[in-house]
């Protein structure tokens, strides 16, 4: 199912696959270890993640929201496969670690 491959592209970190290092979302920089993420850039990055996904032609809606307090990261998207079907997915919350005070 296209919706499945596409949580699991966006759940894997860079790096994080053994087998193939280059794969996965470059979160570190991009949310986690950034104050005040830039809203546009995740959302362009997750675009072309949901975009690699085999089958899927267009991104249809991709909503994305950081809420600062909470440091959570919120996304749900509507993608087009090239059957014509809508996929839809996300609404997970991406949850930003909190330093502990040994300076992790």
């Amino acid at each position: 199912c296209a919706a499945i491959k596409i949580q699991d592209m966006l759940d894997l970190g860079l790096g994080e696959w053994f087998i193939d290092t280059t794969l996965g979302v470059p979160y570190v920089g991009t949310i986690l270890g950034v104050k005040n993420p830039n809203i546009n850039a995740v959302r362009s990055l997750l675009r072309s993640i949901i975009l690699q996904a085999p089958g899927i032609v267009a991104v249809q809606e991709l909503n994305v929201a950081y809420d600062p307090r909470r440091r959570r990261l919120v996304y749900d998207f509507a993608a087009v496969d090239n059957t014509g079907a809508i996929v839809i997915g996300g609404d997970s919350p991406f949850v930003v670690p909190t330093p502990t005070s040994g300076g992790v």
